[in-house]
């Protein structure tokens, strides 16, 4: 087992409930800008990049989830942080359900945003992982943009989709490859009745990858979970409807809403 130091960054004041943002698999730091900005006042709120993103170092893989789960963990042990909220979209969602399930004394709240309960079967995942191995993250980018967006959002703002995109691209090979199969096959639907944060479930209505009925699958699952369906949004609804997100978070970690309409 290898446990990687991550890139990070942390905002907000020092002695603030802290919260940990794990990004999908291909975003880097800045995809939370737009909640960081909403959430920094009131929290210490701390990014990381996913193994090969950004800064963060590469090791080959395959890897295991509980070694993406241990990465996250060390940066926040490195910050001397016990006690914090989680909020991540797709496998950044996964990291959380794991780190909710596996050190639950340390986590305080949970937010999963187009989460699935499961990645069968394994199979595509490792296809999709070999794929990129062959061809790099470029093989797989414009599928990832298309299940990302509705068709609508690239047209109105292809400046950001195409800085997301190079993101995407500029990702280590290996360590995407490797993340894919951390979570290929793996199976949520029986253990996430355990956990016992407060749990708030976002889908986007017109998510391909994670669709509503995941999300409801889950919110089900977990005790008291809320779910929330937000309209006009695929798969990256932290982008698409950044200010629906925005305020979810707020409300979930500080009962203070800033525009509560999903409308």
């Amino acid at each position: 087992m290898t446990v990687l130091p991550l890139q990070y960054a942390v905002d907000g004041p020092r002695h603030a409930p802290a919260l940990l943002l794990l990004g999908e698999l291909g975003t880097e730091l800045d995809v939370w800008t737009p909640q960081l900005v909403a959430l920094r006042p009131h929290l210490r709120v701390v990014r990381v990049n996913h193994r090969g993103h950004g800064s963060s170092p590469s090791a080959p893989g395959p890897y295991t989830l509980e070694e993406l789960g241990l990465d996250a963990l060390g940066v926040l042990d490195r910050l001397r942080v016990d006690r914090f909220a989680a909020a991540g979209v797709g496998v950044g969602a996964t990291i959380g359900i794991w780190l909710a399930l596996n050190a639950p004394e340390r986590v305080d709240g949970l937010t999963l945003v187009g989460a699935s309960p499961n990645f069968a079967p394994a199979e595509l995942w490792r296809r999709r992982a070999a794929l990129v191995r062959e061809g790099g993250t470029r093989a797989v980018s414009h599928g990832a943009m298309v299940r990302w967006f509705t068709p609508g959002y690239p047209r109105r703002h292809p400046v950001h989709v195409a800085r997301l995109r190079r993101d995407f691209e500029a990702v280590d090979a290996e360590s995407f490859a490797g993340c894919l199969e951390a979570v290929a096959g793996t199976d949520l639907r029986v253990g996430v009745e355990g956990i016992k944060a407060p749990t708030c479930v976002i889908t986007g209505a017109h998510d391909p990858t994670s669709p509503p009925a995941h999300g409801r699958a889950i919110a089900r699952a977990v005790p008291d979970a809320r779910y929330v369906e937000v309209p006009g949004a695929a798969h990256l609804v932290t982008v698409e409807r950044a200010d629906a997100v925005t305020s979810l978070l707020l409300e979930q970690l500080t009962g203070n809403p800033r525009g509560r309409s999903l409308g």
